[in-house]
């Protein structure tokens, strides 16, 4: 739990609250900017709120219980904690990873943030302030120039100082600062009144595809909400230009650029992949695009095919005396496609692998948390595509530890024993502790 406090001391807003006694407070300038920014959202969209918007001042204690609610409802921290020593086990990361994870698509953004029951908005004092209409930072603000490019803004006849020329165009097209982000987030208010679940689940896969579709959509709408004001939000969702190139890069939290390369790969295809496929998909069908079910998988993204159907697994049998399945996932095409892709240098390989997954079960298995086996069991397109990635597999063992040798028809490194056995287009990894007592 040690690691676990210190994720959340990490991914915590280092702002200090000025609330009363440490509650949520009505804010009336808060909640005239929320009701106008709600009505010009449904107007845009033709889609309303099944009821008016809310937010409320809240102190940083108050939002941190709520993100650790809302992270931990689906998957309780004992079972991430399981969850990642399956995945270091199989490569994916290391033992917090599930956890930084969950807690970090909870979060989201730094200052805003949804309650336990989607039924309002956690808005911190730092943001929204009467200071909002001044940007004292030294941000960049890019401006497409109609051909489908951006730069950066300089207005002829203003000074040389970029913040003051942001601020001037933030002020020119009626929009705060922060105004964008308290879009975003009333679009994840939406999204939960729509589907009457927010982006959390119980996957690795499931979690990844949600909070993709959902952080697409939502930056869509800031972005769309920026430029409306002066004509350019057609020009905007047309152009090659993402949330990251605006507002300081405010739309990407920072944890992205914080966390090692394999976390930040799945945080990356959330936050910057998810944009992709939500721009792609509306350029193509409009808003109503996102009124229907979201991605269950995150093949549905990378690869749509509506003739995939789930895999159906038999009961699961402990690959030992007295083992206990302590928790079951599955990685799905784009944690796989990172696997593959960072530990063998070869994004190649990680991309035949996305392509040919068809499904995974991740299952821990343990008597104690140090006495456990991690089971993965992956069903490929074709025997082919099976074999592939049981060859990109043994060199990410391979790499990882380089004086890795076979025996008795296993792989063993330093730490871990591992059985790769396929069976037709079927592939079944069993990682055991060396030395341990897992058999």
């Amino acid at each position: 739990m040690k690691a676990l406090a210190l994720t959340l001391i990490l991914l915590a807003p280092t702002a200090d609250p000025q609330t009363v006694g440490g509650a949520a407070i009505e804010d009336p300038d808060l909640a005239r900017s929320v009701r106008r920014i709600g009505e010009e959202l449904a107007q845009a969209r033709g889609e309303g709120f099944d009821r008016p918007p809310r937010a409320v001042r809240s102190p940083a204690v108050l939002t941190d219980i709520a993100v650790e609610a809302r992270a931990y409802r689906t998957v309780g921290p004992s079972r991430l904690e399981a969850r990642g020593r399956a995945w270091n086990d199989v490569g994916l990361g290391g033992p917090v990873s599930p956890q930084l994870l969950w807690l970090a698509l909870a979060r989201d953004l730094p200052g805003i943030d949804l309650d336990v029951d989607g039924a309002r908005l956690l808005v911190s004092p730092t943001r929204l302030t009467d200071d909002d209409y001044g940007v004292t930072s030294d941000e960049r603000l890019y401006v497409p120039d109609g051909e489908g490019t951006v730069h950066e803004l300089r207005p002829e006849g203003a000074g040389t100082d970029v913040a003051d020329d942001a601020g001037d165009f933030l002020l020119a097209t009626g929009v705060r600062p922060d105004e964008p982000l308290l879009a975003h987030y009333l679009m994840h208010l939406r999204q939960l009144e729509r589907h009457g679940e927010d982006s959390i689940r119980e996957t690795t896969d499931g979690l990844l595809a949600a909070a993709a579709w959902s952080e697409g959509e939502a930056n869509l709408v800031s972005l769309y909400f920026l430029f409306k004001g002066v004509g350019l939000a057609r020009t905007v969702l047309t152009g090659p230009v993402g949330p990251a190139d605006f507002l300081d890069g405010q739309l990407i939290p920072d944890v992205v650029e914080e966390s090692s390369p394999m976390d930040a790969s799945l945080l990356r295809f959330v936050y910057e992949d998810g944009y992709d496929f939500a721009i792609e998909r509306f350029r193509a069908q409009g808003w109503n695009v996102f009124l229907g079910p979201g991605p269950s998988s995150t093949a549905d993204l990378l690869n749509p095919d509506p003739s995939r159907a789930a895999v159906r697994w038999p009961d699961p049998t402990p690959p030992g005396e007295g083992l206990v399945a302590v928790d079951t996932d599955s990685l799905g095409a784009q944690a796989t496609l990172s696997l593959i892709s960072i530990w063998t240098g070869r994004s190649q390989d990680g991309l035949n692998a996305a392509r040919n997954w068809v499904g995974d079960r991740l299952i821990r298995w343990e008597r104690a948390p140090d006495d456990g086996v991690t089971v993965w069991e992956t069903r490929w397109r074709t025997e082919a595509a099976a074999t592939g990635f049981a060859a990109a597999f043994e060199k990410v063992v391979r790499r990882r530890d380089p004086r890795t040798v076979e025996e008795e028809g296993a792989l063993s490194s330093k730490f871990r024993r591992f059985r790769i056995d396929r069976d037709g287009a079927s592939v079944r990894i069993e990682v055991r502790a060396v030395g341990g007592s897992g058999g």
